[in-house]
């Protein structure tokens, strides 16, 4: 099972220097919560994937918290990387400023709410499921992943009705299939959790048009 995880953690650091690599070339902004967040992910994997070497203790629980910081600060930054692909799939309404401040307040709101569930309540309790020695946090409500996704969904159909392709929207499907299997297969969220970011990477290359993000 480390195997698996430690697979993840190379996936997405292909999508975080596939992500670099776009920011650098195209300058579009959209592609930096996907920097944010791939990175991120390379983080989690890891240490799910070398909980059991550390052990469980203080050691592992201190290095666990970084992972819900993550979760917490750069998830709902994905709704702005959502938006700016719908502005570049030629939305001419997603580009007014109405939209703009809804983007924004929403994505504020989340991460307040993300901070508030997974950083201060946050009360870590150790799992040691299919030979992966982890700390879950008891206390989060999953408020703002599952809002995310669903704004997420209708960002990509969006795009694939502009002609930027299903990838999006498809990798948002997965992410939802993989949350719902989730409890019974261990490796399944984290597996979703790939394709949806392998579909933002994808589509953040396909749609060329470098306008205002």
């Amino acid at each position: 099972m480390q195997v698996i995880f430690l697979a993840y953690a190379l996936g997405h650091l292909g999508l975080f220097v596939a992500s670099v690599v776009r920011l650098l070339g195209s300058r579009t902004l959209s592609s930096i919560p996907l920097i944010l967040v791939t990175a991120g992910l390379v983080y989690d994997n890891v240490m799910i994937a070398l909980g059991s070497a550390v052990g469980a203790g203080e050691q592992l629980q201190n290095l666990s918290v970084p992972r819900y910081f993550m979760h917490a600060g750069s998830t709902p930054l994905l709704v702005l990387s959502a938006l700016g692909l719908v502005r570049r799939s030629g939305a001419g309404w997603s580009r007014g400023s109405v939209i703009s401040a809804i983007a924004a307040v929403v994505v504020v709101a989340l991460i307040a709410f993300g901070f508030w569930s997974d950083m201060l309540n946050l009360e870590l309790e150790l799992s040691t499921d299919d030979g992966l020695v982890t700390y879950s946090n008891v206390n989060s409500v999953p408020v703002a992943p599952i809002a995310v996704i669903v704004l997420i969904v209708a960002a990509g159909v969006v795009i694939w009705r502009h002609g930027g392709g299903p990838w999006l929207l498809l990798g948002a499907l997965a992410q939802v299939a993989a949350t719902v299997t989730g409890d019974m297969l261990a490796f399944a969220g984290n597996l979703g959790e790939l394709a949806l970011l392998a579909g933002f990477v994808a589509t953040d290359w396909r749609i060329r048009q470098p306008a205002r993000p």
